[in-house]
């Protein structure tokens, strides 16, 4: 199981999935295919793949399949039931490809962080510059700020990318795992550079995803470190109600006639899944439920319904969204477990779970379960954490096989 052709596509993802979508996209596709190679072929593997994660992941995907196939004809798009699914496999691939060392669980984050931090410093010169040198224009300005895109094309699906790998190299830095002191100083120079691009972004949905991410990382410290945890959080919020053009960003949400979109989407999302609420729409058929069911009012943009759960209603009807929560249960519940269980990789179980709960709060107010930069970065870190739990609980247990159950 230590064969390159199994190991390094794990490195491609975590060096180029921050970089490109392309490269990202392959590399999955790589990962799934090792992977299911691997489970064909070793016990091992086997022994690795958290089983009730990935029931949950097989009902969501067969209830999508459902979908799918009850749409009208010509609206069946059994590309986008791929595109928006295929990637979150890696929640279970992953796990399999660290079977045969903790090493490249822990390096691989690693270097998908230092990847990420060079995609932030291209950010910075965004920031001051507004130029894309990849796409050959001058970015979009708020406020007389440009918003930043890295080598996404896009500032929301930026901040995405960004809320993941903050809540990943925050929850490391908080973790405190080993001894040797620059790693932590490059992981906290790291949080600090991400952090701050992701205000340049500009991402409300994103901005307030990782504060939510800092209060669940506060609370799962305990005695001085919590205190302390409190204040420097209370000091973040104020130093961000303090500084002009994200105060100024975040108050359009309620003084700007364009907000008025989101409420919009939701309204016609919501008459959407009333129409068809057992199977929806099928993938990739917003735009026909809208035709249907658009709410009278201004849109300034109808390409989803910048809510993940309302998006995986529409899609797919009321038990595609109870499928998709079930899913995001057992995940949980398979991190939680592994949490409470000393370990040596507990700084990437608490990233995961930093993760779920940036998706939680993020997937509230844009559609991230369904855009690729952002996506396939948290179903990689999902599976890391995972892949962490999975092997503390068998450390714990002296088990052969983790299901996930109690």
């Amino acid at each position: 199981m230590t064969a390159l052709w199994f190991i390094v596509p794990l490195y491609v993802f975590a060096l180029g999935a921050p970089l490109s979508v392309a490269a990202g996209n392959i590399a999955t596709a790589l990962m799934v295919a090792a992977a299911l190679a691997a489970l064909v072929v070793s016990p091992s593997a086997r022994r690795a793949l958290p089983s009730r994660v990935a029931l949950a992941l097989a009902v969501v995907l067969l209830w999508n399949t459902v979908s799918t196939v009850a749409a009208p004809a010509g609206t069946r798009q059994w590309y986008k039931l791929g595109e928006e699914w295929w990637m979150k496999l890696l929640v279970l691939a992953v796990p399999v490809h660290v079977v045969s060392g903790r090493k490249h669980l822990r390096r691989s984050v690693a270097v998908l962080l230092g990847s990420a931090a060079l995609a932030a410093v291209y950010g910075v010169y965004q920031h001051f510059t507004g130029q894309d040198l990849v796409r050959h224009h001058r970015l979009l300005t708020n406020g007389g700020e440009y918003l930043v895109v890295g080598f996404t094309g896009h500032h929301l699906s930026y901040g995405g990318q960004l809320m993941y790998e903050v809540a990943v190299a925050s929850a490391l830095v908080l973790a405190g795992t080993g001894t040797r002191i620059w790693p932590r100083i490059s992981l906290l120079a790291a949080v600090l550079l991400l952090t701050l691009v992701l205000v340049w972004t500009y991402a409300r949905s994103s901005l307030l995803a990782v504060a939510g991410v800092f209060a669940f990382l506060v609370f799962v410290q305990k005695g001085r470190r919590r205190a302390v945890g409190l204040v420097l959080l209370a000091l973040a919020v104020l130093g961000a109600a303090a500084t002009p053009s994200l105060r100024a960003r975040m108050l359009e949400t309620f003084n700007d006639p364009k907000e008025v979109t989101r409420l919009n989407l939701w309204r016609s999302s919501a008459a959407g899944i009333e129409a068809k609420p057992v199977t929806g729409w099928g993938p990739g058929n917003f735009d026909k439920m809208l035709l249907e069911h658009e709410y009278p009012g201004y849109y300034e943009a109808r390409g989803h319904a910048h809510n993940d759960f309302l998006m995986q209603a529409v899609n797919a009807g009321v038990p595609g969204l109870l499928a998709f929560l079930w899913l995001y249960w057992e995940i949980f519940h398979l991190l939680w477990r592994g949490l409470r269980v000393p370990g040596a990789d507990r700084g990437l179980i608490i990233g995961a779970l930093a993760c779920q709960v940036a998706a939680l709060i993020g997937g509230m107010f844009q559609v991230f379960q369904t855009d690729d930069e952002p996506e396939m970065l948290l179903y990689f870190l999902l599976g890391c954490g995972v892949a962490a739990a999975v092997q503390v609980l068998a450390d714990a247990g002296g088990k052969g096989r983790i299901t996930g159950q109690s």
